[in-house]
């Protein structure tokens, strides 16, 4: 089993949440592959997907959980 590194609660900054001199953890996007595959990403680079990762989308599906939620729960719809 991987352990994955103990997270700081205390930080201020992204760069203090994890003590990435602790350890090499290997990235969720190749833990799935196995050792052959990764041999063979010297040949073919990797395909990433494309997820939305920009701030921006995180935003719009904020508000459009918000905006969803006001829909069905409310003052009026609570009695």
């Amino acid at each position: 089993m991987i352990k994955s590194s103990p997270i700081n609660v205390n930080a201020t900054k992204l760069s203090e949440l994890v003590d990435l001199s602790l350890e090499v953890l290997e990235p969720p996007l190749t833990t799935s592959l196995t050792s052959q595959e990764l041999r063979n990403l010297k040949e073919t680079p990797m395909q990433v997907p494309k997820w939305p990762s920009h701030t921006q989308s995180v935003e719009r599906c904020v508000k459009m959980v918000t905006e969803a939620a006001g829909h069905v729960y409310s003052h009026e719809r609570r009695e």
